[in-house]
């Protein structure tokens, strides 16, 4: 037992000059974590890789990130633009390359457009960067994105009116009229909406 403390302790007083300014030091602080796992058993290197999270707000993904960068699988500067836990469960296969110029669609400009991963913007990133996959193919990102509903945002409606077998509503926060077609899905939105409206009453 108190081998496994001396172990500890003499680690945790080995990684204090790292501790504080751990970000800038991704690759120390992975080869300071390699060489613990080196020399501790499974249940030490646990209670170690707690103290850093508890005493040096390390999550547990981003010391795997550091050794990752450590044992030269992760680029240093991909954690700059992507978060651990995505950079963690890419493949080498599917690791993107920070310095690759990359084919993307950008849902920002609605266009194709290449860009390397510092230039993207975040829109552009959640559409075209996923975990575990990578960097996807241009046209399935585009695919994702058409396919992706729209957020629902709530307006008043000031009138209504009947055109065509179309509902017209007048909206003023849009300043514009929105049309709907009457037809059997609105109706039945219509009518449940109504039941709910009778049993709630």
């Amino acid at each position: 037992m108190a081998a496994k403390i001396n172990i500890i302790q003499k680690l945790i007083r080995q990684f204090q000059p790292i501790g504080a300014q751990w970000k800038r030091l991704r690759q120390k602080t992975g080869e300071f974590l390699i060489d613990a796992a080196g020399i501790c058993n499974r249940q030490q290197f646990e209670a170690l890789k707690r103290h850093l999270k508890d005493h040096y707000n390390i999550a547990m993904v981003e010391q795997e990130a550091c050794m990752g960068i450590a044992d030269g699988l992760i680029p240093p500067e991909l954690l700059q633009y992507l978060p651990a836990s995505m950079v963690t469960s890419f493949t080498v296969q599917t690791m993107p390359d920070p310095k690759k110029i990359y084919p993307i669609y950008s849902p920002t400009s609605g266009a194709v457009v290449n860009k390397r991963l510092k230039d993207m913007d975040r829109h552009e990133i959640k559409a075209n960067v996923l975990m575990r996959q990578g960097v996807v193919n241009v046209i399935d990102a585009r695919d994702a994105i058409s396919r992706r509903e729209l957020p629902v945002m709530p307006a008043l409606a000031k009138s209504v009116r009947y055109e065509n077998g179309y509902l017209v509503f007048y909206v003023p926060s849009l300043k514009r009229d929105i049309r709907h077609p009457l037809d059997s899905k609105f109706v039945k939105s219509v009518n449940k909406w109504a039941v709910h409206e009778r049993i709630a009453s």
